[in-house]
């Protein structure tokens, strides 16, 4: 009998099913719902991977095969840690008392959930970071840098924290030296990103390449943005609450650029754990402490002001890009993969087809 499933959006089977492969081999048979349910009819299923997506749409169906012991263990990939709201969090925690569950997060929750066993990965990081495409690009960006502005701010304003960030610093004179991109639309992007991809698979552009060039993020870098900005204004997709590193972050790193981090403690923290270094000058204290955000803004605006003015400062904080970028592409692959086959070996033990491989390579 087949003893591992997956049930996923076509969304979700495209990202789980690339994901375990690249670790695992072929590990799960992709089934539907409906068969899910007549394989439960007659059988207990050993191991269900499932997309968020299914466990926010179907978790009062997990939830009675659980604990009508007809699924023994679930494992659940999480691409959004904020997107599964607090209430299923808890269903599953309280399941997981008695029941076996896995969670392998890209990124991390506001709260623990000590009967879950979760397993942190940062994916959108390790897509860059595998990429020699990327890191050859950093090299040509490098080369070509003469910024006339002191930053570059690269922002979506889609909550209330993004919004106001954006609007004081448009109301600010230093807002004259902050070059940004013009908004547009999710869709409209996409349809320059294809236009792109399409153009340079004309030049004869590896998959590779593309894929990773992909990678990046929603939106294609914008090299003549950078070329020409010091330091990049750096605010996550999540600023507060249940939260996962992007390419928001990771991107100006791998490139050499210096930030300034606008994110919540918790991002801070793990990027600081992580061996990376962020110029300070007292600022951080004041931007992660309780005080009112208009009082934080204030901090930022003379934050902001020292970055332009001191050329020590500069100094610095190119000195710290630099070590960061090299930190990035000498240990941040490595800490991944190491990271993902300790969960992998935890969760599927040796039915991996590496281990098979191994086995197999006996002459």
């Amino acid at each position: 009998m087949q003893s591992f499933y997956f049930i996923g959006t076509h969304k979700g089977i495209t990202k789980t099913d690339h994901y375990c492969h690249g670790f695992g081999g072929d590990l799960a048979q992709s089934i539907t719902e409906e068969e899910l349910l007549k394989i439960c009819e007659k059988s207990v299923v050993p191991h269900l991977l499932v997309d968020e997506t299914v466990v926010i749409q179907q978790i009062d169906l997990l939830k009675t095969l659980i604990e009508n012991q007809k699924i023994e263990h679930l494992i659940i990939f999480n691409n959004h840690p904020f997107d599964i709201s607090k209430e299923t969090m808890e269903q599953l925690n309280i399941l997981a008392k008695v029941n076996k569950i896995t969670i392998i997060v890209h990124g991390y929750y506001d709260q623990p959930y000590n009967n879950i066993k979760l397993y942190h990965l940062d994916w959108q990081v390790y897509k860059m970071c595998d990429s020699n495409t990327v890191y050859l690009l950093s090299q040509i960006l490098k080369k070509k840098r003469f910024p006339k502005y002191s930053f570059i701010l690269q922002v979506v304003f889609k909550d209330e924290f993004r919004k106001t960030v954006g609007k004081y610093l448009k109301n600010l004179p230093i807002w004259e030296d902050i070059i940004h991109p013009p908004f547009t639309t999710s869709q409209t992007m996409a349809i320059k990103t294809k236009n792109f991809l399409d153009k340079i698979k004309q030049h004869r552009a590896t998959p590779e390449q593309t894929k990773t060039l992909e990678s990046m993020g929603a939106g294609l870098p914008n090299f003549k943005l950078y070329e020409q900005a010091f330091c990049e204004i750096v605010l996550e997709t999540q600023n507060e609450g249940s939260w996962h590193f992007s390419e928001k972050t990771f991107r100006p790193v791998a490139l050499g650029i210096p930030i300034v981090h606008l994110g919540h403690k918790p991002i801070y923290d793990r990027f600081i754990d992580y061996g990376y270094q962020i110029y300070d000058n007292n600022f951080y204290s004041q931007w992660h402490s309780n005080i009112d955000l208009q009082e934080k803004l204030l901090c930022l605006k003379d934050f902001l002001n020292h970055i332009k003015n001191d050329q020590l400062a500069r100094n610095k904080m190119e000195r710290i890009a630099e070590y960061n970028h090299q930190h990035f592409w000498k240990h941040q692959k490595n800490l991944h993969i190491k990271n993902t086959q300790k969960m992998f070996d935890d969760i599927w033990g040796e039915d991996l087809l590496l281990y098979k491989i191994y086995e197999q390579l006996n002459f």
